[in-house]
């Protein structure tokens, strides 16, 4: 991407951003302005102000953007990174016509987005009524959203409007995501695979490949995040009691959803890169087979051997050369950034509670 497209490129990212934060956390954030008594303080009664829900302000500044941006720049990016991939040569459509491969997925991904929004929608009701439910059957929350276990003007806005939309939207990415992963597998069945072994991405021109599958991975941590938030603010309006069965839910997913997002599209180029390799090994070791059996066949008729002996030498560095081949599409970098990410949360959860466990039991002198 160029200069000039590039900062076309981000400004529209920012714009999307900025956007999402007025249209879905500007209301509520008014509404609690004009209609709650106390933001910030919190009481017996009120344990969870407005201002003090972690939890609603992650939500609103950081994953429902970011979720929303995510989604509206998905196309553009799996375009640049596909054609990156196929620029590079390791990556070669000659099994179809390339024409009649993109037309045929334009068509699937526009099937992919109408049913990723009528699921979307679905799952927007239901999370609702959920919501509804549980913040009016449970007068005693201590939270901003009800009082006496009726909602607030700002409760309902965030149980009809932000609610609805972040499960919607997420289920809509949800889609898309699976989608992108069978098209990367379709991609790789009508394609021969070349592996560059000197090239400069560290992932032997593979390495869109592994951008692809680390795209999901800022949602994926800060998911992550949420939930942790969310068991935190749980823990402020009604220290030890359960956690509501969603965020036990989402922490199940984060934990065994984000390896199979970041994998998902590199597994069929792996198996080809793997094959590839096994191949030019196979074809190497054949030639020193044969190098050593004419060696040992001078050495017992006790001729000179310095050519034979030489042609191993060289073999075996070609050897060499290819057992450093990559057999996963992903840089050095890559699989850092995705190791880090993923570790954020667990890492910060583990240390929260262990510092809570360690506050529990502290004993403090009289």
């Amino acid at each position: 991407m160029h200069g000039p497209s590039k900062l076309r490129f981000g400004r529209h990212v920012l714009l999307s951003y900025v956007v999402t934060v007025v249209v879905f956390f500007g209301p509520l954030l008014v509404l609690a302005i004009a209609t709650l008594p106390n933001l910030l303080h919190p009481t017996n009664d009120l344990k969870v102000p407005f201002l003090r829900d972690w939890n609603l302000l992650f939500i609103g500044l950081v994953t429902l953007p970011l979720l929303v941006t995510l989604l509206l720049i998905d196309k553009a990016f799996i375009s640049r990174e596909v054609s990156s991939l196929l620029v590079s040569g390791a990556v070669v459509i000659d099994k179809c016509s390339p024409v009649d491969f993109r037309n045929q997925w334009a068509v699937r991904y526009r099937k992919a987005n109408l049913l990723g929004q009528l699921i979307g929608v679905v799952v927007g009701v239901i999370a609702f009524l959920d919501n509804y439910y549980f913040f009016t059957s449970n007068a005693s929350l201590g939270i901003w959203h009800t009082v006496n276990g009726s909602l607030t003007a700002p409760g309902w806005a965030y149980t009809v409007w932000t609610v609805p939309t972040l499960f919607g939207v997420l289920t809509l990415f949800a889609v898309r995501t699976i989608t992108t992963i069978r098209f990367l597998k379709d991609l790789a069945e009508v394609s021969s695979v070349v592996p560059l072994p000197f090239h400069p991405d560290g992932a032997a021109g593979m390495a869109a490949v592994g951008r692809l599958g680390l795209r999901t991975q800022c949602l994926v941590v800060t998911g992550g995040v949420n939930v942790l938030l969310a068991l935190l603010v749980a823990e402020a309006r009604n220290p030890g009691s359960s956690p509501h069965y969603a965020l036990v839910v989402f922490t199940a997913l984060y934990v065994l959803g984000a390896p199979f997002l970041f994998l998902g599209p590199l597994l069929p180029f792996h198996k080809r890169m793997r094959w590839r390799k096994k191949l030019a090994m196979e074809e190497v070791g054949r030639a020193l087979e044969e190098g050593y059996a004419r060696v040992m066949e001078k050495l017992r008729l006790c001729k000179v051997c310095n050519d034979e002996c030489e042609q191993i030498t060289r073999l075996r560095d070609i050897r060499s050369m290819v057992m450093s081949i990559p057999v996963w599409p992903v840089g050095s970098s890559t699989a850092k950034a995705f190791l880090a990410a993923y570790a954020l949360p667990l890492a910060a959860g583990s240390v929260s509670a262990l510092v809570r466990k360690l506050v529990e039991h502290a004993v403090i002198p009289g």
